[in-house]
């Protein structure tokens, strides 16, 4: 037989017939406009990730005004000093004067330590580091169930979604892990294996911040889940259940022991005086936004034929109940709806295997990010933001145990910049009794009785809003006096000389 003969015909349009045709020196000619696209669908997305990546950088770099940064640094001090025990916390505040147990010390005391030896830029970097954690773990969790494009586009509104909440605090950690953990759960639910290294993580997460029960929440979910859908066998899916129950000892074995749950239980008891555990308001964009995730899923699964997974239904209950719930849990719900928003997307988008490059590409950007974190921190104005310089002169001037009568926005960074003062309120509500925080929010609110409340805690001086009510009334009621002014942001008023 011809060995030529052998070899396959060239048909129209195949790359022999291409090699064949094209002579020497002549312009080979462009690819196929569908090769450009597919190609550009590939690239796109990841470049967004990458822009996305950006954004976050922009953000870390703006000042640290957050107040509960400060506190949480002003904490981490006192623990890392040795002043405070885990076990017999102190108060920054003779107004605070209730027995509570820190929830978050080991991030406050990585914060502090960080402060110590980087300074404020520090903070800022490790700030910034948090962010692009979080927006990777969106991303990623996002990319296993679905293509990069759909990926890229629930990084940006997952994260468009969360960013009020996004700042120099340890909650951070807990909404990267929660999308650990549903991920990781969502995995056992298809292959019904336990995740034991989800244990050693659970106690991490108990001294990191006191979100931390959600640990055990969701396994519980992700195990009850995997029992109804009876995939695996039975002892497959009973050994599961053997994940939280791990993970709640491991809470109890902290350096705080088991006195650790009751000191999360009691958080809930002063939710009412912060708003931050209020009810969402779905006019603004933090609240709307997560809802259309939650709902969004909720809608592409059930177009579907196929019914819902018992699994998927545990998991949209608890992303449902968070949207529900509070402010605070907004960006809970985000982070366990992303990868069940990306599995309902994806049976309506091209599938994408994920490649080297795209790996190589995200990982480069996040290490990239975090040096161009370090180089850029140091050039911004970081501390307090645009505090007015008359609040350092005076402050610093004060005597120690001056008692100052402030608003909750201020309390957090006066007790950092200047721990000698005596502040009637700040934002840390565990230290405050329920009645401590109801004088404190009946001062703030110029309720009847506030002006006997203000004379009995003895306050000289006030730091406050100069268009607020307790601005007003204290200078025509109680003679104060407005001694130094900041536009309409912050005042400093003085008590009559008696």
């Amino acid at each position: 037989m011809n060995e030529v003969n052998s070899m396959p015909p060239a048909t129209a349009g195949s790359r022999l017939e291409r090699e064949a045709t094209v002579t020497p020196g002549a312009a080979v000619p462009p690819p196929p406009r569908e090769d450009l696209t597919r190609r550009a669908l590939r690239v796109i997305p990841v470049l967004v990730f990458v822009g996305t990546c950006l954004a976050m950088v922009k953000y870390a770099l703006q000042p640290l005004v957050n107040p509960d940064t400060f506190f949480h640094l002003r904490f981490g001090h006192e623990f890392l000093t040795g002043e405070w025990g885990l076990r017999d916390p102190g108060s920054v505040t003779t107004f605070a004067t209730n027995e509570w147990l820190p929830t978050q010390w080991a991030s406050q005391e990585l914060m502090a330590w960080t402060e110590q030896n980087l300074g404020l830029d520090g903070v800022a970097v490790l700030a910034g580091v948090w962010f692009l954690a979080f927006a990777a773990a969106i991303y990623i969790a996002a990319r296993r169930d679905a293509s990069a494009l759909a990926a890229a586009a629930i990084t940006v509104l997952a994260l468009a979604a969360t960013q009020p909440a996004l700042s120099a605090r340890p909650q951070v950690l807990s909404y990267l892990l929660v999308v650990v953990f549903t991920v990781a759960w969502r995995d056992s639910q298809r292959d019904g294996r336990p995740r034991w290294w989800l244990v050693p993580l659970t106690w991490v997460w108990a001294v990191s911040h006191g979100m931390w029960p959600l640990a055990i929440v969701i396994g519980l979910v992700g195990a009850t889940g995997a029992l109804l859908e009876r995939q695996h066998s039975v002892r497959a899916r009973l050994t599961l259940f053997g994940v939280p129950a791990a993970c709640a000892v491991a809470a109890a074995v902290t350096p705080l022991g088991p006195a650790l749950y009751g000191a999360v239980l009691s958080v809930g008891q002063n939710s009412k005086f912060f708003s931050e555990w209020s009810s969402p308001d779905f006019g603004n964009s933090m609240s709307y936004l997560t809802a259309t995730m939650v709902a969004a899923t909720i809608f592409l699964r059930l177009r579907r034929p196929v019914a819902l997974p018992w699994g998927e239904i545990g998991f949209l209950a608890l992303a449902a109940g968070a949207t529900l719930y509070s402010i605070r849990t907004l960006p809970v719900a985000v982070a366990i709806v992303t990868p069940l928003l990306a599995a309902s997307l994806a049976p309506y988008l091209a599938p994408q295997p994920i490649q080297r490059w795209e790996k190589l590409t995200v990982a480069g950007a996040l290490v990239g990010c975090v040096a161009l974190l370090a180089v850029l921190v140091p050039g911004t104005n970081v501390r307090g933001g645009a505090t007015p310089d008359w609040i350092d002169s005076e402050f610093t001037a004060m005597p120690a145990g001056t008692v100052v009568l402030n608003d909750w926005e201020w309390g957090g960074y006066l007790m950092w910049a200047y721990p000698q003062v005596d502040l009637v309120t700040h934002g840390y509500g565990d230290t405050f009794t329920t009645a401590e925080l109801q004088r404190n929010s009946d001062i703030i609110a110029v309720q009847p009785g506030w002006d006997h409340m203000v004379e009995e805690t003895g306050a000289e001086v006030a730091l406050l809003r100069p268009e607020s009510a307790l601005a007003y009334a204290l200078q025509e009621h109680l003679d104060w006096t407005m001694v130094e002014r900041d536009e309409d942001n912050v005042a400093l008023l003085r008590a009559p000389h008696e």
